[in-house]
């Protein structure tokens, strides 16, 4: 069986929590009727470790030369603060203190698989993803401040 999973594209964590299923299954249900648990025997070879491409300082101004002015600032957003992408795309003007130099993310865009009543593939939510219902404040640099003034 599980060579047949193998075989048909299963990836190894499938394969993996399937042996355990079946082997608390069989545990729990024949004990008595079997001497030893056959999923025992089977191994299952972890995955192979992802290799991380980084970005080098050179292809990063590279990459960073090919963005609009509007784009280098909403990714400046984004790496000074911290902020996931679908809380950067909620961002709103009024969610900036430009007195105190903070930035307030409040809301949150979502993909929603399928559709909406309304047509619509994207749900905004209020609070963070790590749970936070009010939202965070975070300071935001003098010359990102001044950038965004303009």
């Amino acid at each position: 069986m599980f060579a047949v999973m193998t075989r048909n594209g299963v990836g190894p964590h499938v394969r993996f929590q399937c042996k355990c299923a079946i082997g608390r299954s069989l545990r729990e249900l024949v004990p008595s009727v079997l001497a030893s648990n056959p999923t025992h025997g089977i191994h299952i070879a972890k995955p192979p470790t992802p290799q991380f491409a980084l970005l080098t300082p050179e292809y990063f101004a590279k990459v960073w030369a090919l963005l609009t002015v509007a784009q280098a600032l909403f990714a400046a957003v984004l790496i000074s603060t911290g902020a996931r992408y679908g809380e950067g795309s909620e961002l709103r003007v009024k969610d900036i203190d430009f007195r105190n130099g903070e930035l307030s993310i409040r809301r949150r865009m979502t993909t929603v698989y399928g559709q909406l009543g309304n047509g619509c593939r994207y749900l905004v939510l209020h609070g963070t993803k790590s749970g936070v219902e009010h939202g965070r404040s975070i300071g935001l640099p003098s010359s990102l401040i001044e950038s965004l003034r303009g």
